[in-house]
């Protein structure tokens, strides 16, 4: 048995023991070994339920998340705590976190232990699933390495998504020699199933040459059918293929119309790209208030060179009311996030407001930092 990572449970499991003892319901000295033999479900024979808890249930699931014991298939102590501390109100924060338990305990442990039963016995799906638990440290231990093994077996079987993955493991040498040839080879095969990202991430090997000749007429071919399936990377990089010429005849109206759908889903660089060309008139009527609004989309996800064009619109009021603290407030964004020409900007606007002004435009773009861009008026 392999340990389990749950992370989540364990620091229930902690909570729980803090409650008993903050009620006064831990045990400082140990229960007679006869009161562990015929205790019954939940020890109702030989024992009260706190008892058990803090005796059988808090070990025994620590045990099994060590993976020194088979873990039980689910958890239901919440059912008996509520039926059991009925009518106690001071037993209502530790019934809670027992509810809380079960719950987590199906998600992280259950969950994981299922899958790799299916995965053992062979389902494609599981083996993908578990390889994708191993990258992210989900319910196992994090191992990159155990990670390929499994993305191999599910990508031996056809199944796309691990081939897809078991691609990028090569591209990047992760748990793997970097291949960037093998890599190909599992990026074509998920490619030519359908796989949107594959065919994206295909279309880049060929953009860069890496692990196949550098090939525009192919890069545009794969950033197109993962374009059509509404890949939001596909869909920029296709934009720039057809801004500059690069495999196909340029076409700006083709490039704004790649870059808005790719915008639409909150992709920053078409956002960027698409107020860019709003605000000179390529390949769209020049509109500046247009321009101001998908600039300010992609300068709310911190993209620091939206944020200084945002912060130039301010200034001279283009497409927007011309308004120096804003100004002020996205030159000083964009420096922070680094935009080389950003600081000058910043410097510049701040020498012509006063204290006050230069108050309030700070205080702005903290409160954009601390929530994330979320408070940013």
């Amino acid at each position: 048995m392999r340990p389990i990572e749950a992370p989540k449970c364990a620091r229930l499991l902690e909570e729980i023991e803090l409650e008993m003892k903050r009620v006064h319901v831990w045990q400082e000295a140990p229960l007679a070994p006869e009161k562990f033999i015929d205790m019954g479900a939940f020890g109702r024979n030989t024992m009260g339920l706190e008892q058990w808890l803090q005796f059988v249930f808090l070990p025994a699931v620590k045990e099994a998340l060590a993976g020194e014991r088979e873990p039980p298939n689910n958890s239901e102590v919440h059912i008996h705590a509520v039926r059991n501390f009925d009518g106690e109100s001071d037993r209502d924060a530790l019934v809670q976190l027992l509810c809380d338990f079960d719950k987590t305990y199906l998600q992280e442990v259950a969950g994981t232990r299922d899958i790799c039963r299916a995965a053992e016995q062979g389902s494609a799906e599981a083996q993908f699933n578990l390889g994708l638990m191993y990258v992210n440290g989900q319910g196992v231990a994090k191992d990159e390495k155990t990670a390929v093994l499994w993305y191999t077996k599910a990508a031996e079987q056809g199944y796309a998504k691990a081939q897809d993955n078991l691609g990028w493991m090569y591209d990047t040498g992760r748990g793997v020699a970097k291949d960037e040839k093998t890599a190909v080879l599992w990026y074509t095969k998920a490619a030519e199933q359908g796989n949107a990202n594959a065919q994206f991430n295909l279309g880049v090997t060929y953009a860069n040459g890496q692990g196949v000749a550098r090939d525009e007429i192919l890069t545009v071919l794969w950033y197109g059918k993962a374009a059509e399936q509404g890949h939001a990377g596909a869909q920029y990089n296709l934009g720039l293929m057809y801004a500059n010429g690069q495999g196909v005849a340029k076409d700006e109206l083709m490039a704004f119309n790649c870059y808005i759908l790719a915008a639409k889903q909150g992709y920053a660089k078409a956002q960027f790209n698409l107020a860019v060309m709003y605000a000179t008139g390529r390949g769209v009527a020049k509109d500046e208030k247009t321009a101001v609004l998908w600039y300010t989309k992609a300068a709310k996800q911190g993209f620091a060179d939206a944020q200084f064009n945002l912060g130039a619109m301010y200034a001279d009021g283009r497409g927007v009311t011309q308004d120096i603290v804003s100004a002020h407030m996205w030159f000083y964004l964009a420096a922070r996030a680094g935009n080389g020409s950003a600081e000058k900007h910043r410097d510049l606007t701040a020498a012509q407001m006063t204290p006050m002004q230069l108050s309030r435009a700070q205080d702005r773009a903290q409160r954009c930092i601390n929530s994330n861009y979320k408070d940013f008026d």
